[in-house]
């Protein structure tokens, strides 16, 4: 079975399980999160156990596996 994957960012930005769906919506199983795609910073330094275990669960509920983060350094 292939499993289609592609960049959350190529969705408008909102809030994760808002993102997820739309990926779900579009046939996509899988995504390269990039946290910009549900209104974070890129490189969030605020980021709490508890915020990246939400966005895990609403893409988990929409059927979406998060197989990789991007990050920006430069």
């Amino acid at each position: 079975m292939i499993e289609l994957g592609v960049f959350a960012r190529v969705f408008p930005p909102g809030p994760a399980p808002q993102v997820a769906g739309r990926i779900r919506a579009a046939g996509f199983s899988a995504a390269q999160l990039n946290l910009s795609a549900v209104e974070r910073p890129t490189l969030d330094r605020t980021l709490t156990d508890q915020d990246a275990s939400a966005i895990g669960t609403a893409f988990h509920e929409a059927g979406v596996r998060i197989w990789g983060l991007s990050g920006t350094f430069n």
